[in-house]
């Protein structure tokens, strides 16, 4: 049918009726001039969809990666990118792309669209296993990201970020993400060097690595547990750092991995923040890391006193605009597409885009079962095996703290029943955190 016939019933229609009309004109425009003569090259295929949707720019170049392809689009003046992000998944249709990201560039009016190119790969972990970056990294909590999209590898050191908080919607590759961070220990360290807490509060997917030498216990699926392992670093932050400054010891690394970790803040918040605060200013001394991942990146879950205390982190696809501010003091995570993350390391001026790694249920199956055959069975640590066992019978998630202090005897936990919490604003008494908190907001409204 051709849009002379639709341009006619676009007269005689009205309302609802009017704009569908006008979608199926754009629509088949565009796919007319895919059909016409010789098929042209997507950079003059992206300029017939700008103009078919009104969009007053002009494409200036196209540049072809191995991952994604970039184009170069100079909006006219007092246009803005929200005039491509209206449109993004009309063009990413139109250009046979899952999705597209906009964001600015250096010069001013020009704006750089980003589409995946068809029949791209996964980005395997043992890909990145194989990667220099990986191999040549002595530390033995080398986690492997992924690749950027020039196809290098890249890798970060948990020693010294030295935490990690991880956010993004659900379904958008968080929860395997997990799995990569944990086979990148596996791959990298022995038992004797690192030690894991899994705790999955979301579906309880950590219990595939029961029975892992690696474990400090067996995998934590309930809230007070969680709450309870917590409090147990919490209590041993001291001991460690005096046994290791001492050097009657070599302690190995401790990490807690908590999936979903939005149930703590909402029903433990007013001294959990406290034991988060010790734990950000105590863990690297202590060799102690936490990975905190949610699917709800609201702002009564991720608040500036959490990212103050753990400053780097990594987004995963998120709702809108508001919800990547929130997470990464910036925008650009509402544009990612599934498996692309954000990585903003401690305190980094502007994140890096990565294809994050993928691992299968089959290759972890794999793993876990050669480590459980070729190892002994896993030692679980008795006083925190102590702390699940009482928590897990306090009443609820917010009295976990008080029924683990008053039960169990030298349990080394410090008084905390004055802490609260002030939500939104528990940053206002804080003048260096509040400090903070306005030289990142300077980076609210520039787009990764």
């Amino acid at each position: 049918m051709t849009t002379e016939l639709f341009n006619h019933r676009l007269l005689r229609g009205s309302g609802v009726i009017k704009r569908v009309n006008a979608i199926f004109i754009r629509v088949f425009q565009v796919c007319e001039y895919k059909r016409g003569g010789t098929m042209a090259a997507r950079k003059e295929l992206l300029q017939v969809i700008l103009n078919t949707y009104d969009i007053p720019g002009v494409v200036l170049s196209e540049d072809v990666f191995s991952k994604v392809t970039a184009y170069e689009v100079n909006l006219a003046s007092g246009c803005d990118e929200s005039a491509l992000r209206k449109y993004s998944k009309e063009i990413a249709l139109h250009l046979g792309a899952d999705s597209i990201s906009v964001a600015k560039t250096t010069r001013d009016g020009v704006f750089c669209i980003e589409a995946l190119n068809e029949g791209v790969d996964l980005v395997r972990i043992g890909d990145v296993f194989k990667s220099l970056e990986f191999i040549e990294s002595d530390s033995c909590l080398t986690l492997a990201l992924g690749k950027d999209d020039s196809g290098g590898s890249i890798v970060c050191d948990l020693k010294k970020m030295p935490h990690l908080l991880i956010g993004g919607d659900s379904c958008t590759g968080a929860a395997v993400f997990l799995d990569s961070i944990i086979m990148s220990v596996l791959r990298k360290s022995s038992p004797d060097e690192v030690r894991m807490i899994l705790a999955d509060l979301n579906s309880g997917g950590f219990s595939k690595y029961n029975g892992m030498p690696h474990i400090y216990c067996p995998a934590v699926t309930e809230i007070n547990a969680a709450i309870s392992a917590l409090l147990y670093i919490y209590s041993e932050l001291d001991r460690r750092i005096a046994s290791l400054s001492s050097g009657a010891g070599d302690l190995p690394y401790l990490i807690l991995i908590i999936n979903e970790f939005s149930g703590l803040m909402i029903h433990a918040k007013p001294w959990l923040m406290e034991v988060v605060k010790a734990i950000g200013r105590k863990g690297r001394d202590a060799r102690v890391h936490l990975v905190l991942a949610t699917q709800s990146p609201e702002r009564s879950v991720i608040t500036e006193l959490l990212k103050d205390c753990i400053p780097a982190r990594i987004a995963f696809k998120v709702q809108d605009a508001e919800h990547s501010r929130i997470l990464l003091d910036r925008t650009g995570a509402e544009t990612l597409g599934d498996g692309n993350i954000l990585y903003s390391p401690a305190y980094s001026a502007k994140p890096s885009k990565i294809r994050s790694a993928y691992v299968s249920s089959a290759e972890i199956n794999r793993v876990v079962e050669f480590l459980t055959k070729n190892n002994n069975e896993p030692v679980f640590d008795e006083t925190l095996m102590q702390f699940i066992e009482v928590g897990s019978k306090a009443q609820s998630p917010g009295s976990v703290y008080a029924y683990i202090k008053e039960t169990l005897s030298g349990s080394g936990l410090a008084d905390m029943t004055g802490f609260r919490s002030d939500d939104d604003d528990d940053f206002k008494d804080d003048a260096d955190l509040k400090a903070k908190y306005e030289e990142r907001k300077k980076d609210w409204d520039i787009d990764w």
